[in-house]
């Protein structure tokens, strides 16, 4: 699974996307909600905040 990200120049998200999907509804949305609780620090280039993205990729193992 992979989750797009979309992070404004202080690092706050302003859009989520499944890139590419788990094959199972449940756990990609369970992963997007767990997604939207974390905080991102800004990038910077060149002395200077700017937006950018993100790709995260997801791995469910079971035990």
């Amino acid at each position: 699974m992979l989750i797009e990200v979309w992070l404004d120049e202080n690092g706050k998200q302003t859009k989520r996307i499944l890139a590419r999907s788990s094959g199972v509804h449940s756990l990609d949305k369970t992963a997007l909600k767990a997604i939207a609780k974390w905080r991102f620090s800004a990038y910077v280039e060149n002395g200077r905040s700017i937006t950018h993205r993100v790709h995260i990729p997801i791995r469910f193992k079971l035990d």
